[in-house]
Parts: C-alpha cells; sequence; structure tokens
C-alpha cells in the first residue's frame, strides 16, 4: 500500500474547486490525445477512483463488493481519496473512514490512499483523483462512497471499453442505470429506452455521475475545458453557467436550485459539455432492470433526508451471463429527452 498526503488549498467558496487547487491541477500540464477508430487498440487496464469523506459504513460496502468482484485473473489499481471534513461534528466519521481504508486488504491490485490534510471540496476530489496518462488502454472508473458494484463489473466494463472505446462520440460508460433528462412536464418513463428489447446497451445523451468510467481523451479534454472555469468565484451574476442550451430539462432546474443554494457542483458542468459536444454515455440495458453499479443515496451534500435514503436504486446483477457482451456495433443514441436521434 502507498499513502500520500498531499497538501492542497481551496480559497473559492462558491465554487467547490478553489482558485489555488485548480491552478496547482493546471500545472500538472494535462496532454490531450485524440482517439480515432483507426489507431484504437484493445489493451485495458483499470484504475478504479474511491471518493469519501466522513462516511465509514458506506465506504465499507463499496470496498467489500470492489474485493468480492470478478477480475479474471487480472490487476487494477485501486485508489482511494479521503476529502477531510471542514466541520468539527465530522472529523470522528472522517478518522473511521480512514481507518476503514487503512486496514482494507485489496487483493486485487495495489492500492494507493490519499488523505487530504484540509478540506478540497467534492469537485476537487472529482477532478484530482483519477489524471489518466496518455498511455493507451489506461482506463479508469470513479465512484463515491455510497456506490455498490455487481460482482462482474469489470467483465462488463472492459468489454465496453474496448468494443466502444474509440467511437468518436462516446464520451463515458455508466455503470448506473439512466436518469433522464426529460422535460419537466413530461412523464416519467422507466426503463428509459423504449426501443431496446433486443439490445444489450445504448447511448444516451446525459452522463449519470453513479459509477462514472469516462473515456481517457475525453476527460482530459473535460478537465483542460472546466478547469480554468473553475478557477474564479461563480456567482449568480457570473458570466458563464452551464445551463444545458436550449432545452427544459429537468437538470437546468437543479442547477438554478443549487445556485440559490450557493454551490454549483461539476455535475453540471458535465451536463453542459456533454450535451453541447453531442457526445453520448454508454449504459448497459440489463434484465429486470438491474444494473452493474447501485446507489444508495446516503445522506451527504447532494442527498437530504428522505424515504429513499440508504436505498439502492436498482439491484447489481449476480448472474453473469455472455449475452451481456455482445454488443450492437452501432448502438441505439438517445437524444436528450430519450427518443433515439434522427
Amino acid at each position: 500500500m502507498r499513502i500520500d498526503w498531499l497538501t492542497r488549498k481551496r480559497t473559492c467558496v462558491q465554487v467547490t474547486a478553489g482558485a489555488l487547487f485548480v491552478l496547482l491541477l493546471l500545472l500538472v500540464g494535462l496532454v490531450q490525445l485524440q482517439l480515432a477508430p483507426g489507431n484504437w487498440k484493445e489493451d485495458f487496464y483499470l484504475e478504479v477512483a474511491v471518493l469519501a469523506y466522513d462516511r465509514p459504513a458506506s465506504l465499507r460496502r463499496l470496498l467489500a463488493s470492489l474485493e468480492e468482484a470478478a477480475y479474471d485473473n487480472e490487476r487494477i489499481t485501486l485508489h482511494i481519496c479521503i476529502d477531510r471534513p471542514k466541520a468539527e461534528d465530522k472529523l470522528a466519521g472522517h478518522r473511521e473512514a480512514v481507518q476503514v481504508a487503512e486496514r482494507f486488504q485489496f487483493t486485487h491490485g495495489e492500492k494507493v490512499l490519499t488523505v487530504r490534510p484540509r478540506n478540497v471540496g467534492v469537485t476537487a476530489q472529482w477532478l484530482d483523483c483519477w489524471n489518466p496518462d496518455v498511455s493507451p488502454g489506461n482506463y479508469g472508473l470513479i465512484l463515491e462512497d455510497d456506490m455498490r458494484l455487481s460482482p462482474y463489473y469489470y467483465r462488463w466494463l472492459k468489454a465496453a471499453c474496448i468494443t466502444y472505446g474509440g467511437y468518436s462520440d462516446g464520451g463515458n460508460i455508466v455503470l448506473s442505470r439512466p436518469r433522464a433528462a426529460l422535460p419537466i412536464t413530461q412523464v416519467w418513463r422507466d426503463p428509459l429506452c423504449t426501443v431496446c428489447e433486443n439490445l444489450t446497451a445504448f447511448l444516451y445523451r446525459i452522463p449519470r455521475l453513479w459509477a462514472y468510467a469516462p473515456m481517457p481523451n475525453h476527460w482530459r479534454q473535460f478537465r483542460d475545458w472546466v478547469l480554468p472555469l473553475l478557477s474564479i468565484n461563480l456567482t449568480t451574476d457570473s458570466e458563464f453557467i452551464p445551463y444545458v442550451p436550449d432545452q427544459n430539462v429537468v437538470m437546468n432546474r437543479w442547477l438554478t436550485n443549487g445556485i440559490l443554494h450557493g454551490h454549483v457542483d461539476i455535475e453540471f458542468y458535465m451536463y453542459y459539455y456533454q450535451a453541447t459536444r453531442k457526445t453520448f454515455s454508454l449504459y448497459a440495458y440489463l434484465p429486470q432492470n438491474k444494473s452493474f453499479a447501485c446507489n444508495h443515496r446516503e445522506l451527504g451534500v447532494n442527498v437530504k433526508p428522505a424515504t429513499f435514503v440508504g436505498k439502492c436504486d436498482s439491484e447489481p446483477l449476480t448472474m453473469w451471463d455472455d449475452e451481456y457482451i455482445r454488443f450492437p456495433a452501432n448502438p441505439v443514441r438517445l437524444d436528450l429527452d430519450g427518443n433515439p436521434v434522427d
């Protein structure tokens, strides 16, 4: 195990990543690599980035699901990043979470633990915990600590990356079930894809950050774009607010609510970026509404007390079938409203 004690500083209040921290990330020297289908190689090495804070029981559950997964005799890197709370009443949970991470024995590869000596915020955690280099085949999976994985997440994710990693409009792969960005007035529907009955996967305009695996080149490009925006204080009268343009989608209502409460989360920049660049997220289409990852929706920054707190949004797959990785060569592409792209 390797333990890195980082010294970071957060200086901006309105944005979850501070200006100094963002500038430090910019100094890393982000290099873009354009991958085209013609030069795609079937290499695959996974780094799983776990973002934690002060929820030891949630972290223990997620780490157990990672240890119990099938890796088919392959090795991965597990990188656990634990942010430090600003509030004194959160420190006990934080210390226990650190102990959970330190004591956890991972038998499928290297474990790296980063414990931040001061609070950097959720956005900085997301942007800093996985920084892919330009070597072909290096992939990442970013998990917040209230996730739980299917034992077969790795097998499916590897096959999906190798199959679709060279697609120019494939921005990321999501292991949880999609949430529709339907217009506020439109009736909710589940499943989202109504034309996927005989398919195993589909593409959708909107990403979900629950078990999020960005394509490395797209992630580098996103970071290059978003870090300068986050180096300034974002206020309600700033020059740029990441509303999905020209769309009556529920994400824009969530963003307005976030602004009114003084914070704009990284997810809204992801929604905007993907919608304006017309890229897609790949989702599995599994029987009985199963998934390769579920979110227990523990209390935290984005989850407030409600009847569903602690309950998984779907049940992770527990039985494998090779049919799940017989991917369509040209998967269905769904627009923001959930209907096929013309």
